[in-house]
């Protein structure tokens, strides 16, 4: 689960005091307004369970960002994925993999606006991880919104005009 936090650094205390979990790594985005940050916390073998998000400047209606459901194998993400496109679901990011958990996934909005989050192959962790770090990216491929992706699709079926030959 990843929740946005107004009130990030008390919002961590309380993951790491009072719910007694452990920070994994964590995200941090430079932007004009504000670096981005997230926080990544484990209570069992998964890379993490909870994630808290902060973007200052930016109040959301909804304090849940989204929610995991975390399948088998990939390739169970992608006949979700497909599944989805067919009763024309609304698609939040495109398939891709995260950089810190190694999670193959993509984003779909319910209904009721929360997104989920539908991935495997995520990284597990031991009860000595010591690999607490800072990332600089969210995935290292994909995860693009869909208008993006249609947008860089739509360079590649455009031919490229050939050069001028000159006299």
């Amino acid at each position: 689960m990843a929740a946005d936090a107004a009130e990030y650094e008390a919002s961590q205390r309380f993951a790491c005091d009072a719910l007694g979990l452990v920070l994994t790594d964590w995200l941090r985005l430079p932007r004009a307004g504000g670096d981005t940050h997230a926080s990544f916390f484990h209570c069992n073998p998964r890379h993490h369970s909870l994630a808290l998000v902060h973007v200052p400047g930016m109040r959301h209606e909804r304090r849940l960002n989204h929610v995991n459901v975390e399948a088998a194998r990939v390739a169970d993400v992608g006949a979700a994925f497909e599944r989805l496109l067919r009763h024309h679901a609304t698609i939040a990011n495109t398939i891709g993999q995260h950089a810190n958990d190694g999670m193959v996934s993509f984003y779909a909005v319910s209904p009721g606006g929360w997104r989920l989050e539908i991935g495997a192959a995520g990284r597990t962790i031991g009860p000595a991880w010591t690999d607490v770090r800072e990332y600089d990216r969210i995935s290292d491929w994909g995860h693009q919104p869909p208008a993006q992706l249609s947008a860089m699709l739509a360079m590649l079926a455009t031919p490229a005009t050939p050069p001028r030959e000159t006299a």
